[in-house]
């Protein structure tokens, strides 16, 4: 049996390379099947470039402590994920009274959905692995189903083998490239795609383009119009640190949720004699920052009011006190100079400065709970730290 399953509302995104098993109610012979030749299936689509994702299993490699951490820095480091059925996505069903009906199954994402989901739903293509009476046994009928799976999704991958769906295939048996070709498609076809895609360049102008036409010359924005852009700026260093880390897809994604609970705790913020800033609930991790823009974010720290940016210049002197501090034996005609570029109302040092301190604490957990300690706000508004102050602890 073939059929179309709807789910809404999943709490994470799902991908296209994950072949999942789900059941409504739990299938003895079945889950035998596939505990008995779990690595075999799991090997069989690996080497296509697909996962095979059985729930009871999941948690049993482990997830990664960095990948836990940041995305959850106040997780118990002692504590265990609730395990889960292969029941656990019915319970996101958009026709829950269908839930019964439902027998022992493969879903899959597909592009050939002549369904259009609902706002908020999932569309998943779905097989059943228990058609008993044209397959005499599990094995069958999961076999065929996973091959025909496989095969759907492969469509268009170049192959060199009409062999590449046969399940006997074992790891060894398969050469390098032959695992390279059955996984991906080739570095040439890969770039030859992308140059399709990449748009013509403009390579001519009109005359009145030329002449700069009749527009008036705009004003240069101030730092407050560009805050949104530019404070949000990350470094490509910084950016491909954060992939890593980031869990947003996939039913991996479930393990990182059965750590993570309702509640999210903000962190106390500390900060030493010798101005070090910790966050001592999570992981007490120290956030790094260079002197100038530690300067500006004790600045901002010091006013839970918020800052306004034409306001900047009346709060020279006080942010010259702190950055003297942090830089003690700095030369300090220069450090003046930093001081003046660092608020002026017009110039990029502001925003420049807001960029590195939200990056100082993306780079230790997920933003979500980052933009409690970082600068934000409206344009036209006062900018300020959001963290409430009674969670400011300054060291004497």
């Amino acid at each position: 049996m073939k059929y179309t399953l709807a789910l809404k509302k999943l709490p994470f995104e799902p991908l296209k390379k994950q072949i999942i098993y789900v059941e409504s109610s739990y299938d003895e012979a079945v889950n035998k099947y596939i505990q008995d030749n779990l690595e075999h299936l799991c090997v069989y689509c690996h080497l296509r470039g697909y996962e095979f994702c059985y729930f009871p299993k999941m948690f049993e490699k482990g997830i990664d402590e960095d990948v836990l951490f940041y995305n959850a820095p106040y997780a118990n480091r002692d504590a265990q994920p609730e395990s889960i059925g292969s029941d656990f996505l019915l319970r996101y069903m958009s026709h829950p009274e269908n839930k019964e009906l439902i027998p022992p199954s493969l879903i899959y994402l597909s592009k050939k959905m002549k369904e259009k989901p609902e706002k908020g739903e999932t569309l998943f293509k779905a097989v059943s692995v228990t058609d008993q009476d044209e397959y005499p046994t599990i094995a069958d009928i999961f076999d065929l189903r996973l091959k025909e799976i496989v095969k759907e999704l492969f469509e268009g991958v170049e192959s060199s083998s009409q062999d590449m769906f046969d399940f006997d295939d074992s790891d060894e048996s398969l050469s390098y490239e032959r695992k390279r070709r059955d996984a991906n498609f080739s570095i040439s076809e890969e770039k030859e795609k992308k140059e399709k895609k990449r748009p013509l360049r403009k390579i001519w102008v009109t005359f009145e383009e030329m002449l700069g036409g009749d527009e008036k010359p705009q004003p240069p924005k101030s730092a407050d119009d560009r805050f949104e852009e530019e404070s949000t700026q990350l470094s490509p260093e910084v950016k491909k640190e954060i992939k890593k880390m980031v869990v947003k897809q996939g039913v991996d994604a479930l393990q990182l949720i059965q750590y993570i609970k309702s509640l999210e705790p903000l962190s106390r913020l500390r900060i030493t004699k010798d101005f070090h800033i910790f966050v001592p609930d999570y992981g007490n991790k120290e956030i790094e920052m260079f002197p100038l823009h530690k300067a500006v974010f004790l600045l901002f720290l010091r006013h839970p009011e918020g800052i306004i940016f034409k306001h900047l210049p009346d709060y020279k002197e006080e942010l010259m006190e702190i950055y003297s501090q942090l830089r003690p034996t700095g030369n300090r005609e220069k450090m003046l100079e930093t001081i003046e570029d660092a608020t002026l109302p017009f110039g990029d040092s502001i925003n420049i400065c807001c960029s590195r301190i939200r990056e100082a604490f993306v780079k230790k957990f997920k933003e979500h709970l980052a933009r409690n300690y970082f600068i934000t706000g409206e344009r036209g508004e006062a900018k300020k730290i959001t963290l409430p102050r009674d969670l400011v602890v300054w060291e004497e």
